[in-house]
């Protein structure tokens, strides 16, 4: 993106709306929240929620001089030619230990959304868990979760290192095929899941 976002601080009140809008899936302790991109573009500070696809049509349709990256690999590789990272490596391929329904995503899919977390460039302001997550990404159905491990604080990871995790996943986990999944975990106390529908395209 040519103008980066830059995070500003979240009141507190707005925090508290994200927790009580928290709800449990079905028989599990985990907790689905909606994610919450804050920031400044052109010093206009504000805040939106969902997922990146929504979250950057609204940003381009109020500043479309906003560009996506071209090259998802020269982003990539920018970012890890920095001091190493937090990652937790191998990642966990799919399915998952303990969430055998939690299917595949295709490759293209899940490059779609590391192309939309480079884009937006901002820090995602994350309630304190364990076991609150929210879907930071949907192409077609196939997902990139953000997981939130930590018990006392929130977190706020950045955007194009999320990314980096949903590149990450695909290209470790798919072998000779075009779909794979998985999951990978930060020292700072969260993970990152893509998973999907198998091959198959869905609604988000």
């Amino acid at each position: 993106m040519s103008k980066p976002i830059t995070f500003v601080p979240l009141p507190n009140e707005f925090i508290h709306e994200v927790l009580s809008a928290a709800t449990h899936e079905k028989g599990q302790m985990l907790k689905i929240v909606e994610a919450t991109w804050s920031g400044e573009v052109n010093g206009e500070a504000g805040h939106l929620n969902g997922t990146a696809h929504p979250v950057w049509a609204q940003l381009k349709a109020k500043h479309p001089e906003l560009e996506l990256p071209k090259d998802n690999k020269a982003a990539l590789d920018a970012l890890n030619a920095r001091a190493p990272q937090n990652k937790v490596l191998p990642p966990l391929c799919a399915p998952a230990r303990g969430y055998p329904e939690w299917q595949k995503a295709t490759m293209f899919n899940a490059e779609v959304c590391v192309g939309y977390l480079f884009g937006l460039d901002a820090r995602i302001l994350w309630v304190s868990g364990p076991g609150y997550r929210a879907v930071i990404c949907c192409s077609a159905g196939d997902k990139v979760w953000l997981c939130n491990d930590v018990e006392h604080y929130s977190i706020e990871p950045v955007s194009p290192y999320l990314g980096s995790y949903a590149s990450d996943i695909p290209n470790d986990c798919h072998g000779a095929s075009i779909i794979a999944g998985g999951q990978m975990f930060d020292t700072d106390g969260y993970n990152i899941v893509v998973n999907g529908k198998g091959g198959w395209n869905g609604p988000c």
